[in-house]
């Protein structure tokens, strides 16, 4: 519970509860029509959530320098780490290159 906001945990409970209240109508009311518009705000909520701390994170990692001669010279738009150091020059795309001639020899060779 120490990763979660006050309002995540909130917007969590609430979400619970809409379930319930739909689960009411649909079982004691016999309104279908009225549960399946409740039940559809949970997701909908949920996503809204999910969206906007993906966008905060997106804002904390554009924010944040990278660190030379690390992932995060990789222009791939992902999480930086700067603990891991990584040749990105030799090491990687020379071991794709390998790779790719690998299968293409290996292609060439079966057909």
């Amino acid at each position: 519970m120490k990763n979660f906001k006050t309002s995540e945990l909130l917007i969590l409970a609430i979400t619970v509860v809409l379930i319930f209240v739909s689960e009411y109508y649909y079982i004691f009311e016999n309104n279908a029509d009225k549960a399946i518009f409740i039940g559809l705000w949970p997701p909908t909520i949920l996503c809204l959530l999910i969206y906007i701390n993906s966008k905060n994170k997106k804002q904390k990692i554009s924010r944040s320098k990278p660190t030379r001669g690390t992932i995060a010279d990789m222009d791939d738009g992902g999480v930086r780490f700067p603990e891991r150091e990584v040749d990105v020059d030799e090491d990687m795309p020379g071991e794709w290159v390998k790779y790719i001639e690998k299968r293409v020899r290996d292609t060439n060779t079966n057909t």
